[in-house]
């Protein structure tokens, strides 16, 4: 299998707007080398590109499993590391990923299997909100 048909149905969900926020990412990047003063749209658009290209970079001999792929993923692209200093991404990411195999280890390996439209995410969407509230002191 090669490309997309060798991706899960989660990955494939997630992905198409990993691959959307990217290349607006790099479209504005090269914009606002040319361009001195930006809206409040495009700096938060370029800040959450940074993020996403900082949330990508996986620790070394480190990988990240197919479901905190998708984890890491969807938490980027929906804004949950937009209040999220670039320099504290690396971190947030293992301490969330700590903290969701030991209270939400069912929830993770459901996602491992999932096509990320149903149940999943709003349960996701809660135990990240959550791991915000308690872990990070409510950013």
């Amino acid at each position: 299998r090669v490309g997309s048909s060798a991706q899960t149905k989660a990955i494939k969900n997630v992905a198409g707007q990993l691959r959307l926020d990217l290349a607006q990412y790099r479209d504005l990047a090269a914009f606002a080398q040319l361009a001195s003063d930006l809206d409040a749209q495009t700096k938060a658009k370029l800040d959450r590109g940074q993020r996403i290209v900082e949330m990508l970079k996986q620790p070394q001999y480190q990988p990240y499993s197919l479901a905190h792929q998708v984890i890491l993923i969807w938490v980027a692209t929906n804004g949950f590391l937009d209040d999220i200093t670039l320099d504290q991404v690396a971190d947030f990411n293992q301490k969330l990923i700590s903290y969701l195999d030991q209270k939400y280890l069912k929830l993770v390996d459901k996602i491992e299997a999932s096509d990320m439209k149903g149940e999943e995410v709003n349960q996701l969407k809660e135990a990240v909100e959550r791991f915000k509230r308690e872990e990070m002191g409510g950013n």
